[in-house]
């Protein structure tokens, strides 16, 4: 069925933010820096407004502020440790009281510069204004900020996910490469090569070695080159539908789990002899190709891009030389897209899961846009995303993808019923068809219709 595209204003797309107050505090050196002075003051008063919308999202706090000074501790202890083998002092004597000192110091200027740099907390500030600065009067030195920020609630809930140690995406076990080489108007002779696996097992372990690069922390065991076996093995799993691999997961007959939780990337490589001059000893060569990257949890392509085509002249004369630099060209045909093949793959193998909802008797498909934006709002812990999918008359289908449980998904889009959409229309839902929801007038400004049918639902 043909989805419908809706393009939004950027609001869809913003989260709406309100300015929190936040104030920072600092006890200064007198040799400290007014610039330094500032940004311990700003970094502090960050930490507040932060602090203050974790409260507000209902997130655990307490924890977050635990595992973040663990981990900064954890950073800064090989910083510490330099700092230390610095100002160590010669066999059988001890530091002198200034030596000392300027240790302390030291060791004070780095912990506080690297704080205020650590988890890069300050991203999730959209924008903020400073109301007021200060010193304090009866104690020397002290300092004081007042500020009003904006906080990006998205980029704070990756932070928080990040240090709360809750991932929103799934286990990746493996990659799977298989390469295949097309060879055109030539052979492997010609391009100086005498056993074809010498040239194709090197090209390999070189593409192995840079992917392992890109996916260490996305991927567990690693990249693995596909054998016949395995090959022949995705080959019959590949002609399984989307459907079927559910059906036989669910059932339990599935005993692929470690293709399940793979990705399959094939590259395939045409080299195309264009001319050969033997009396000049040059022989010139075009390269095209391309890889696709499948999810073999659902046999679904997840990307897929061609090589930039190249042409290429090679001396002849020197076999060795020959099929090194042959091979050296094969090698960068797709570096530029595996540079960015970490996004690809963590965009892939994020913790999705699908719910349909129903959203009846709307006015306009304004009204559908309008709840759809506020279930995105309020499920924003859970990567929560919505999707106009069909609009049939005055019901509109929505599609919402989410991370993490299903019953926590459910439990927010309960909080939708008695949503205000507008001061005359209101959202409800009847407890019999948990994924349909109505929306209604409001009768008169009294509210009595609603009543009346959130009274049907036991409400």
């Amino acid at each position: 069925m043909k989805r419908i595209v809706i393009l939004l204003l950027l609001v869809l797309n913003v989260y709406a933010a309100k300015s929190l107050e936040g104030e920072g505090k600092f006890i200064a050196h007198d040799n400290d820096s007014l610039e330094f002075i500032k940004k311990q003051l700003l970094s502090d008063a960050f930490k507040k407004v932060i602090d203050n919308e974790l409260k507000a999202m209902g997130l655990d706090y307490v924890t977050f502020w635990q595992n973040y000074e663990q981990k900064f501790n954890e950073h800064f202890k090989e910083i510490e440790e330099t700092v230390e083998q610095k100002y160590t002092a010669p066999e059988g004597q001890s530091l002198s009281r200034q030596e000392l000192e300027k240790k302390s110091e030291e060791l004070r200027d780095k912990r506080l510069t690297s704080k205020a740099k650590f988890g890069r907390l300050s991203r999730v500030i959209k924008s903020y204004s400073i109301t007021k600065m200060s010193k304090s009067v009866r104690v020397p030195n002290s300092h004081y900020i007042n500020i009003t920020a904006q906080v990006d609630r998205k980029d704070l809930t990756d932070i928080y996910y990040r240090f709360i140690g809750v991932s929103k995406f799934r286990d990746l076990k493996k990659v799977y490469l298989d390469i295949s080489y097309n060879l055109i108007d030539t052979n492997w002779l010609e391009l100086g090569v005498e056993t074809e696996t010498d040239f194709t097992n090197v090209v390999a372990d070189h593409w192995k070695k840079n992917l392992e690069g890109q996916l260490s922390s996305v991927v567990t065991n690693g990249i693995e080159i596909a054998d016949d076996s395995l090959k022949a093995t995705v080959k019959e799993r590949l002609k399984k539908s989307r459907l079927v691999l559910l059906a036989e997961k669910s059932s339990g007959i599935s005993s692929s789990d470690d293709l399940e939780d793979s990705l399959y990337i094939t590259i395939e490589v045409n080299i195309r002899k264009t001319n050969l001059d033997a009396e000049l000893g040059k022989i010139s060569l075009n390269f095209q190709g391309g890889f696709v990257i499948t999810d073999l949890k659902d046999n679904g392509v997840i990307a897929h891009y061609d090589f930039t085509p190249e042409k290429s002249v090679f001396d002849t004369t020197e076999q060795h030389k020959l099929n090194s630099s042959i091979a050296s060209t094969v090698y960068r045909l797709p570096s530029l897209k595996f540079s960015q093949i970490r996004k690809i793959v963590e965009e892939s193998v994020k913790n999705n899961q699908i719910i349909e909802i129903v959203l009846k008797n709307t006015n306009t498909i304004n009204e559908a846009i309008s709840f759809a934006q506020k279930l995105k709002e309020k499920g924003l812990l859970l990567y929560m995303n919505t999707d106009i999918a069909e609009a049939v008359g005055k019901d509109v289908k929505i599609e919402v993808t989410f991370s993490g449980a299903r019953a926590k998904a459910i439990e927010i889009l309960g909080k939708m019923v008695s949503e205000k959409l507008s001061d005359t229309r209101i959202v409800t839902k009847d407890n019999m068809l948990p994924f349909v929801f109505n929306i209604v007038s409001l009768d008169g400004g009294n509210g009595s219709e609603v009543k009346a049918e959130n009274s049907s639902n036991g409400n």
